[in-house]
């Protein structure tokens, strides 16, 4: 299955920002991909948070970034997007960042994620999917984006529609 426009825009954001350290992963990379998702979430007319280094609404609210669709009012009427990052090589740990997109209800679930070689992406992205399968919540449709840094390689993505084949 093809990325969707969306999906393309944040695949494309994400690999104009594979030279931007001196070593990977590292947090002024991880910021930067922030700002780029931020960015593409504003432009599309969504609430993003956190909306910058902060206190208060400025925070991180629940994932690492999300993007909200609030009313007049502040209420949440939609999560079109969660985004995780988690730069442990540790599966468990992993796993454990992955395990809050499960529970979310959101369009968009992109998963970033660091391996020490382009070889483990694959068979660690296919036992996500595993877990996606095995989750009672999950439902047709539901798409996720992985997004692997290797030390030896450049960006790797894979996608995931439940009900719609294999990750590609």
């Amino acid at each position: 299955m093809a990325w969707d426009e969306v999906e393309q825009e944040i695949v494309d954001a994400l690999k104009a920002i594979d030279e931007c350290s001196d070593g990977w992963p590292d947090g002024k990379c991880t910021r930067r991909i922030k700002k780029s998702l931020r960015r593409i979430g504003k432009k599309r007319g969504f609430v993003v948070r956190p909306t910058r280094k902060g206190s208060g609404k400025q925070r991180e609210w629940l994932y690492d970034l999300c993007w909200r669709k609030e009313d007049a009012q502040g209420r949440l009427l939609e999560m079109p997007l969660v985004m995780e990052s988690e730069w442990d090589y540790r599966e468990s740990e992993l796993v454990r960042d992955f395990e809050k997109l499960l529970i979310a209800r959101a369009k968009y679930r992109v998963f970033l994620f660091y391996k020490k070689t382009a070889d483990e992406s694959p068979s660690f992205v296919k036992r996500l999917v595993g877990q996606i399968c095995a989750y009672g919540g999950t439902s047709v449709g539901d798409r996720y984006l992985f997004g692997c840094w290797p030390d030896d390689d450049d960006w790797q993505f894979q996608q995931y529609v439940h009900g719609a084949g294999d990750a590609a």
